[in-house]
């Protein structure tokens, strides 16, 4: 049952100003990784494994590059992310996507051709077919990761290019590499990469909204009333996510509170956070039933509400490539159509083009 629109994470004319025209559940051996090796110097990394890294990715080892994705997670998916905590299931990222563009439609297609997503006709007022992975949100990149060297809790420190190479400081250790393609949020991109003048002028124009987001498992399932147009202003959009396809745990809910509300609180400790927005969320909704588990997760950068406005930020000269959906807008299907971009341009640079 949706309780509210999706419009901060699904819709662009909601949730984007571009100025031209988006699991942590992968084990850390997963079988959709591929073999770990530290002898061999990888001809490009690609830092991030969410929708952009992983359609990168995935396209270079098409074309028989065998690329290394860091991680600082511990599974793929980046914002398309699952948590689970005894027994409850919640999607607290994109609670479901929808294909704008071919790239995004193909993407989805091989996804539920593969099993590892579905078709959610339940998802309220929104723009076309919405889809949702299986067993969770996570599982809409799983056949993107396919085949692929994920190196997982591994974050990236520092980037510095250094004769022709760059050269990676991670919480693993140095990785050095020929090329970067680095899907990964605007900010975090500047921090690594904006000593190069042109990458933090061109990212300066990039903005991202936080968000904090509420999990809550109820002890018994209910139907929700009707909410009041702006119940408490405290949430862009609440959603029951034991309403999806293939979700076995009843009473399973998720509330994304709004990016104003979410700067003024960014801060605070999660337990804290978890007990404002039950209350909240009771505020919103009515009487709830008695609460079984209740957790937040902050996201620093959440949703895209100034995009780049070019499919990718590519800096051949510097064998650096910058993806993600903040280039061009706020959906999956535009961090898919960048990680598409950004190895179309990195195998254009390898081939002299």
């Amino acid at each position: 049952m949706v309780i509210m629109a999706f419009a901060a994470w699904l819709h662009p004319s909601n949730s984007v100003r571009s100025s031209a025209t988006f699991s942590r559940m992968v084990p850390l051996m997963s079988r959709t990784a591929g073999p770990r090796s530290s002898t061999t110097q990888p001809r490009v990394v690609v830092i991030g494994a969410g929708a952009a890294g992983l359609s990168a990715a995935a396209d270079l080892r098409a074309a028989g590059i065998a690329p290394v994705v860091i991680e600082k997670s511990r599974g793929i998916g980046g914002r398309l992310a699952t948590r689970r905590r005894d027994g409850a299931q919640f999607d607290h990222g994109a609670p479901s996507v929808s294909a704008v563009s071919e790239d995004g439609a193909a993407w989805l297609d091989a996804a539920m051709q593969s099993g590892h997503a579905t078709e959610w006709a339940a998802a309220g007022d929104t723009a076309g077919p919405q889809h949702v992975g299986l067993p969770g949100a996570s599982g809409l990149c799983r056949g993107l990761a396919e085949g692929l060297d994920i190196r997982f809790s591994t974050e990236v420190a520092t980037a510095r290019r250094k004769d022709g190479l760059w050269r990676l400081g991670t919480s693993a250790g140095d990785l050095v590499a020929e090329m970067v393609i680095a899907a990964i949020p605007a900010p975090q991109a500047d921090r690594l990469f904006g000593h190069l003048d042109r990458v933090s002028t061109e990212l300066a124009g990039v903005t991202m909204a936080p968000a904090w987001t509420l999990m809550v498992q109820f002890e018994a399932a209910f139907d929700a009333p009707p909410p009041d147009p702006a119940p408490s202003g405290v949430f862009s959009a609440i959603l029951c996510d034991s309403a999806k396809p293939g979700r076995d745990a009843p009473g399973c809910w998720v509330a994304h509170a709004t990016a104003p509300f979410s700067r003024a609180h960014l801060e605070r400790d999660r337990d804290e956070m978890a007990g404002m927005l039950v209350a909240a969320l009771a505020e919103a909704m009515g009487p709830l039933p008695p609460t079984r588990l209740a957790m937040a997760h902050r996201w620093r950068f959440a949703r895209t509400d100034t995009a780049a406005g070019l499919p990718v930020l590519a800096y051949p000269d510097d064998a650096l490539f910058l993806a993600g959906d903040w280039t061009l807008g706020a959906l999956a299907d535009h961090a898919v159509q960048s990680g598409r971009a950004a190895a179309r341009a990195a195998l254009s640079v390898m081939s002299g083009g």
